[in-house]
């Protein structure tokens, strides 16, 4: 039997990715299994060596982790090194493989729901890993003008040097100035008892018309990202559809083998 698994901290076990793996090993007679792994932030490095000792084939690696591992591996792709963070590791010959497959879902949602990216603007809130790879699909896309709003002065102007993007404050937002076509929210904040400040922010926020808002998260019973969608007249996309893309992708990656991403959603419908 492989193994698989999703490295995080106690988050690991509220991911929704042991479930639709696991549905698809089953659908697909794949003798594999995919478990969580919660690692303690001063075990990192003994976590990721350990994925060579037990052989394990490939783990995802989520909040608050995406940067913290890349020290560890052996080989990153150049999507990971643009990116600078990574939720994929292939263990081969020894070596460990870092990739993101976070941005390239993405793209595919962009693609498959047909949401138009090239010559837009977008507004990203969040400055961690996901918002990484969320800015470079972005670009990837053909966003013409692209804005990053953090809580950290200091960390949301290095990341907008970084990837060469409009860098403010999430106290400095105002939708009705910044008239953006889409907003993705990266945080990991969708719901009031996450957050009441940033929750009663973004629910008091002036807002105008927009065509798209994501929200990577899922979950939430009230989503205060789906609240600002209605309020604007927008559409809403939670992160299933994302998650679902980036897991075949994972897959892909470990075992050589396409299963398409319909297989991936059922389990979250």
């Amino acid at each position: 039997m492989k193994i698989f698994g999703i490295m995080s901290d106690e988050r690991a076990f509220r991911s929704k990715s042991p479930e639709i793996h696991n549905y698809v090993f089953k659908k697909a007679n794949i003798d594999a299994v995919y478990v969580p792994f919660c690692v303690h932030e001063l075990q990192i490095e003994n976590a990721i060596n350990g994925i060579k000792g037990l052989g394990i084939i490939g783990v995802n690696v989520t909040v608050p982790y995406k940067q913290t591992v890349l020290p560890y591996l052996d080989i990153q792709s150049d999507e990971v090194r643009e990116i600078g963070a990574v939720n994929t590791i292939l263990n081969k010959n020894g070596k460990l493989y870092g990739y993101n497959t976070d941005a390239s879902g993405l793209m595919d949602v962009f693609k498959g729901k047909k949401i138009p990216i090239k010559n837009c603007t977008a507004l990203v809130f969040g400055t961690g890993g996901a918002s990484r790879a969320v800015l470079y699909a972005l670009k990837k896309s053909g966003a013409q003008t692209i804005f990053i709003a953090g809580r950290s002065r200091k960390k949301t102007i290095k990341l907008a040097d970084q990837m060469s993007v409009k860098g403010l404050m999430i106290n400095e937002v105002n939708i009705a100035d910044l008239k953006p076509d889409v907003v993705i929210n990266t945080t990991s904040v969708s719901a009031p008892e996450e957050s009441q400040e940033l929750s009663e922010y973004i629910n008091t926020m002036q807002v105008d018309k927009v065509s798209q808002v994501i929200d990577i998260n899922y979950g939430r019973i009230y989503n205060i990202w789906k609240n600002l969608a209605n309020r604007m007249d927008a559409e809403f996309l939670d992160g299933r559809s994302m998650l679902a893309s980036q897991a075949s992708r994972s897959f892909y990656i470990w075992a050589g083998k396409q299963i398409h991403v319909d297989k991936y959603m059922e389990p979250l419908l």
